[in-house]
């Protein structure tokens, strides 16, 4: 016998066993019979019975659950007891089902010579036995011609995509440092700066070293040195041609030189201003003293608006002295003393001078 077998018997008989303990030491005592301890007692039986209540609950559970771990253990068998049945151990080893015949086929269900009953053998079909109809045997099918195989076609390759090529970045081009201004360089046109006159434009072109020009570049024009002077310098930016420019005009007469400066370049022009037109004349000396019947020699001189001495015009111009005396080209003689003015006129302008004469 196996173990669940045998732990079945075991609890049923521990089950069987604590019913009757129960029922001979719980049965009811006769009133009066005990002491004041009664009710303990009353006490402790409930107790046991409740305890035994669970055993009783524990034990039926292992017997279920060892006929769920393995049913075939286990069988009800009516036996008219007043439980209606007890449980009887069955046989724990069991046979297999069979494996399903396979139906016959029409060969198999045809009579072959074999099986048909003979005169010889003293044997007669029994009624029941009677063949019924009978099944034809199935006819041979001729062979037809064995078609060709289809043909599978072989699949083509599929082929293996491209890679494609990975792009280069495109390289940021580095830009190229754009040269400063390397050279100045200083002109004007070329001729003489008359004073008071026509301006003069001087240009100073800024290049760098590749000899391109340079713009936005301050350019300051100032007066270097020189005996003469003009005016209209300044400052002045470069343009796109790297150019700035200054429109001079000349003031007084001489030689002037011009500088033109950007950052630390610089260049230099000289530039030569002329006297302007005749502006006015001047008789020199202006004031003087001679005693009677001397002669005071004079120089006419002209002048343009700025004070340039164009020339000395005494030959070509006319002195006169008055109130009396006489004048010739160069120098006037008085007889009388006192103050005398003297004139000299020259294209239509006229100077004067103060001439004091006193006697001998």
């Amino acid at each position: 016998m196996e173990l669940p077998v045998i732990l079945a018997i075991v609890v049923s008989t521990a089950i069987l066993a604590l019913v009757v303990y129960l029922l001979i030491r719980l049965r009811p005592e006769p009133p009066g019979s005990g002491d004041a301890s009664d009710e303990a007692r009353l006490g402790r039986r409930r107790v046991i019975r409740d305890s035994l209540g669970a055993l009783i609950v524990s034990g039926g559970l292992v017997v279920v659950a060892v006929a769920m771990l393995d049913p075939q253990l286990f069988s009800l068998a009516g036996s008219g007891s007043p439980a209606g049945g007890v449980l009887a151990i069955a046989d724990s080893s069991f046979v297999p089902l069979a494996a399903p015949t396979p139906s016959p086929t029409v060969e198999e269900l045809s009579p072959t010579p074999s099986d048909t009953p003979s005169p010889s053998d003293g044997l007669s079909p029994s009624p029941s036995a009677a063949p019924g109809p009978s099944v034809p045997a199935a006819t041979p099918v001729p062979p037809g011609p064995t078609p060709a195989p289809t043909p599978v076609p072989t699949p083509r390759p599929t082929p293996a995509p491209t890679p494609r090529p990975t792009p280069r970045p495109t390289p940021v081009p580095t830009p190229t440092p754009t040269p400063g201004p390397a050279t100045i360089g200083l002109g004007g046109d070329g001729t003489d700066l008359t004073s008071g006159g026509a301006a003069e434009t001087l240009s100073a072109t800024v290049r760098d070293s590749l000899g391109r020009p340079v713009g936005g570049q301050l350019v300051v024009f100032s007066q270097a040195s020189g005996s003469g002077s003009v005016s209209g310098l300044g400052s002045s930016t470069t343009d796109a041609s790297g150019v700035a420019t200054a429109q001079i005009t000349g003031v007084l007469a001489g030689s002037v030189t011009v500088g033109a400066q950007s950052g630390d370049l610089g260049a230099t022009l000289t530039v030569n201003v002329v006297p302007g037109a005749l502006d006015h004349l001047a008789l020199t000396p202006g004031s003087t003293a001679i005693h009677t019947g001397a002669t005071q020699v004079y120089a006419t001189l002209a002048y343009d608006a700025a004070g340039n001495l164009i020339g000395d015009v005494s030959a070509s111009a006319t002195l006169t002295i008055a109130p009396n005396g006489t004048c010739d080209a160069t120098g006037c003689t008085a007889f009388e003393r006192g103050p005398h003015t003297v004139t000299a006129t020259y294209s239509g302008l006229a100077a004067t001078a103060i001439l004091n004469v006193r006697r001998h």
